[in-house]
């Protein structure tokens, strides 16, 4: 006789069998994947910004080296809070 049908498979926090819904928000599952998210998130912003300004600013050198120095500081700013 086998008990390989009544035994669960190994869960750890990472593997659990728990939908992510279903997780509270103090679960260090839930926490890793919103922080991607977010990390996510803000790198899509950053590209979206650049994206906008390296359109809007391409004729003008002065207003071009004044944007990319405010957006590295942005980005390095937002690297730095983490």
């Amino acid at each position: 006789m086998s008990f390989a049908k009544n035994r669960k498979p190994f869960e750890n926090a990472f593997t659990s069998s728990v939908p992510a819904k279903k997780l509270g928000a103090s679960s260090p599952v839930r926490e890793a994947t919103d922080r991607q998210t977010s990390l996510r998130q803000v790198k899509m912003e950053a590209e979206q910004l650049k994206e906008k300004l390296q359109a809007s600013i391409l004729d003008n050198p002065k207003l071009a080296k004044k944007a990319a120095v405010l957006i590295s500081l942005w980005v390095d700013g937002k690297n730095k809070k983490r």
